[in-house]
């Protein structure tokens, strides 16, 4: 979820299983809360054209960006109405499911993290750069299994993405698009916070928690914990 501070509004990102005639089919929505009394207002017309997890909001321009297995949804915050659709052109490799997404509106740049959940060797999960204009894919990092979230940080002109299989936190170089470090996290890190003045990244870190899953690190009622980087250290 995303909260506009301009128009009191928390959007958040809605997904479920919807049964038809036709079998079960996904249902995405883009729901509208008042930011003060958490009533809902309403949702997105036309947020999603397809199955779509990544959700993130642009605070200087005001627009909210949804992205999906093939394309980037840019939405107006204010207005609540859907801007463009940018089409990802052929990205490699292919993309199964847009984990989630960051945007820096100064250098028209998204970075998307996409986390292929039926094959957890991760070999294809990693941060795609992409051309905020027209889609056009300008770069590609192979970060590690399951990468979950990222961060943009304008200050270091630093990337940081989550990796939540490998349990790591890969820092990208934002213009050469190369791993310039790795931080070796406890399972799994999740998502991510910045400080104000960008010199501390906060990590929700999730313990063991489906014994199905990862019955090695499975822990009895896991808890998340917070973890913290000095990014002016580190």
């Amino acid at each position: 979820m995303v909260y506009s501070q301009d128009s009191d509004t928390l959007f958040v990102s809605y997904s479920n299983m919807l049964k038809t005639a036709e079998g079960m089919k996904p249902l995405h929505k883009l729901l509208m809360l008042d930011g003060t009394t958490l009533a809902l207002k309403g949702e997105v017309k036309d947020a999603y054209k397809g199955t779509a997890y990544g959700l993130t909001m642009d605070e200087k321009t005001q627009k909210i960006y949804v992205g999906g297995r093939d394309y980037i949804n840019e939405i107006d915050a204010k207005n609540q109405t859907l801007l463009r659709t940018i089409p990802l052109k052929d990205p490699r490799p292919q993309i199964t499911s847009v984990q989630n997404l960051a945007v820096d509106s100064a250098s028209d740049r998204a970075f998307v993290v996409v986390f292929d959940h039926d094959d957890r060797s991760g070999t294809k999960d990693g941060l795609y750069i992409f051309d905020l204009r027209d889609g056009k894919q300008l770069g590609y990092v192979h970060t590690g299994a399951g990468a979950n979230a990222v961060k943009y940080n304008p200050k270091y002109n630093e990337l940081y993405v989550t990796n939540f299989t490998s349990g790591t936190i890969s820092v990208v170089d934002a213009t050469k698009y190369s791993i310039t470090r790795e931080f070796n996290m406890p399972v799994y890190p999740n998502q991510m916070v910045l400080s104000d003045d960008m010199d501390t990244l906060y990590i929700g870190i999730k313990e063991g928690f489906n014994r199905d899953w990862d019955p090695d690190v499975f822990v009895e009622g896991a808890k998340e914990r917070i973890l913290s980087i000095d990014l002016k250290k580190s």
